[in-house]
């Protein structure tokens, strides 16, 4: 596989083509500003909240760090100005290294004031988080919508740096999964799996891409479940959605597991295979709700086939009766952000095309297109809340709730790779490095 410093160095040469394309529009000496971001504080504290970069400034440089600028001017090299502060409280940054840095024009600073200095702001846009900063700069332009929408929309679709990034991610994530794994077949607690998947990929807990859901029995039927229960708590299901990152671009994976060869197993078997034929159906062209609908379309005939419901498949597609059970998107873009921008973009205008009413959750509504990056993740759960609505429905009666009682506390199933777009169908990020343990 090409080095990723040569993937790199391509990556570049499109984001300089994109932001030179803005740059021609403004008038002549116009600059763009690109801030990492700064550190915020707790109320009434000094100690700041973890810090993350923006995105803006993270798409071209590997760096997590606060009081970076990256200026861009039409036709020179990228000025990086690198916040390294003398500091005896805290570990300052080290030197700027790697394969990206001879790239940048490097100028180091102890002090933000130093970076003001080389700038007139008022020929500046200014790209960040702290608006604040801008404002009291005399900034020109303050992450202006012909920058943002446009910037947002080209971040849809991932060069082959990024795609590489987003694979290496997945490896290191899946041998936190294979760790948390080997955790839950020997009794650990949430709050053990979930040591053990952080040491597996090298993670602090604030370097994650998003908290870790480790979520044994029926605490899977919560769909964001945060907590981590310290006990030990013996259950036969464990759902895992965890992910790392490489160079800031994101992976995220779940996987659900079950120690007994139960209805519940059996579920878990179905939709995994339902999960990958959602995959092999992955193509430039289609729409991804045309994906969401298949996936309903999958639960309604799991429903159907195990008795759970005693309804036609047509009927509980037709009748949304699937919600209750699946009440969540497919997926969603994935990147520097988990959840990646511009999801309902229909254009780099920033026009929107917004989810249809039945699914107000689906947070990605592209046709599909050659180097996009997104989860495919269809789910299945034992909600008390959703299942009491379909309770007192005029659909009741179809239900078995005998069964639903035994399923309830194994709580949810979700299966979820990282699909990248190919010219003729699609790879699988995860897969193609996963051990599959009870698949």
């Amino acid at each position: 596989m090409q080095a990723l410093a040569d993937l790199y160095l391509q990556h570049l040469a499109g984001l300089k083509q994109t932001y030179e394309r803005l740059l021609a529009q403004e008038p002549a000496g116009t600059v763009a500003v690109l801030h990492s971001g700064s550190l915020v504080y707790r109320f009434a504290d000094d100690q700041p909240y973890p810090f993350e970069a923006t995105p803006h400034f993270q798409v071209w440089l590997p760096l997590n760090l606060p009081e970076c600028f990256l200026v861009l001017r039409l036709g020179e090299t990228p000025v990086l100005y690198y916040w390294q502060p003398e500091d005896f409280w805290y570990e300052p940054p080290q030197a700027p290294e790697g394969f990206w840095a001879a790239l940048f024009d490097i100028r180091v600073v102890q002090q933000v004031h130093q970076v003001f200095a080389d700038l007139n702001p008022q020929q500046c846009v200014y790209l960040g988080s702290n608006e604040a900063l801008a404002r009291d700069k005399g900034f020109k332009s303050i992450n202006p919508d012909d920058w943002v929408h446009p910037l947002n929309y080209a971040r849809t679709v991932k060069s082959a740096y990024e795609i590489a990034c987003i694979r290496e991610a997945n490896e290191i994530g899946i041998r936190g999964h294979q760790a948390a794994y080997q955790a839950f077949e020997a009794g650990a607690s949430e709050y053990a799996i979930h040591n053990a998947f952080l040491e597996a990929t090298g993670q602090l807990e604030r370097q994650c891409p998003y908290s870790t859901i480790v979520a044994l029995g029926a605490h899977s039927s919560i769909l964001h479940y945060e907590g981590k229960c310290p006990a030990p708590q013996g259950s036969a299901s464990f759902l895992i959605d965890a992910g790392a990152r490489l160079n800031g671009y994101c992976s995220d994976i779940t996987r659900t597991y079950a120690q007994d060869s139960s209805l519940f197993s059996e579920l878990i078997q179905r939709m995994d295979q339902l999960q990958r034929n959602l995959v092999a159906a992955v193509k430039p062209g289609i729409t991804f709700l045309s994906l969401h609908e298949q996936a309903h379309q999958g639960v309604a005939a799991i429903l159907q086939e195990t008795g759970l419901v005693k309804l036609s498949v047509d009927t509980l597609f037709e009748q949304d009766i699937t919600s209750t059970f699946f009440p969540h998107g497919l997926g969603h873009l994935l990147g520097i952000q988990v959840h990646d921008v511009a999801g309902h973009y229909q254009d780099e205008t920033g026009q929107l095309k917004p989810p249809p009413k039945r699914y107000p959750f689906l947070r990605f509504t592209h046709v599909l297109r050659l180097g996009q990056v997104f989860t495919v993740e269809p789910g299945f759960y034992l909600i008390p809340s959703l299942l009491e609505k379909l309770r007192v429905s005029e659909h009741a009666q179809a239900v078995d709730w005998s069964l639903v009682e035994h399923l309830l506390p194994y709580g949810g199933i979700r299966i979820e790779d990282n699909i990248a777009v190919t010219a003729d169908g699609s790879e699988n990020l995860t897969r193609s490095n996963f051990i599959e343990q009870l698949m």
